[in-house]
């Protein structure tokens, strides 16, 4: 219970670990944190979290879920990049960035719900997320045309509708 850290990379490749626990007082999910734990199937995270770091569920193939904090304001490159089971997602409001490959290789995920404070998707964010079939975006069609998008944000993925609060978008 006094734990208010852990190191990156501190279970990684541990392909073993089935589920966690992160103890109250943690505020930060450090960059590759569970990496490689492709047995991983649930994760606990507590209120205080503000960040997911770089790679920190990379290639967790077993993930289905994760409920973010509504305080995590930041989620790094490849946060979720190839959890291949993850097949919904809610972010918090409050995040700004979708980053680079944050969720690519999610081939399961049907489903994402999206704040209305989110300004930039970066390239690859949801590459490859071929069942992808809503985008839930809680805010208007024009905040959401205003997102800057890079290059292959949405790459290598099926139809889907974006559902924004006055209205519908189809890719």
């Amino acid at each position: 219970s006094s734990i208010t850290a852990i190191g990156n990379s501190a279970f990684y490749n541990c392909s073993a670990l089935v589920g966690v626990s992160i103890p109250s007082g943690v505020t930060a999910i450090g960059n590759s944190l569970f990496n490689g734990c492709s047995s991983l199937e649930s994760v606990s995270l507590p209120s205080e979290v503000t960040s997911i770091g770089d790679s920190a569920f990379y290639g967790c193939s077993s993930l289905k879920e994760i409920t973010l904090p509504s305080g995590v304001i930041s989620i790094g490159s490849s946060a979720f990049c190839n959890c291949s089971s993850l097949d919904t997602v809610i972010i918090p409001n409050g995040v700004t960035v979708l980053n680079s490959n944050v969720f690519n290789g999610c081939s399961s995920l049907t489903g994402i719900t999206l704040p209305s404070s989110i300004k930039n998707f970066y390239g690859y964010a949801l590459y490859n997320c071929g069942m992808l079939k809503t985008i839930r975006f809680e805010g208007t069609k024009e905040q959401w045309n205003a997102i800057s998008k890079y290059s292959n944000w949405n790459g290598a993925t099926g139809n889907y509708t974006i559902r924004c609060t006055d209205g519908n978008i189809l890719k």
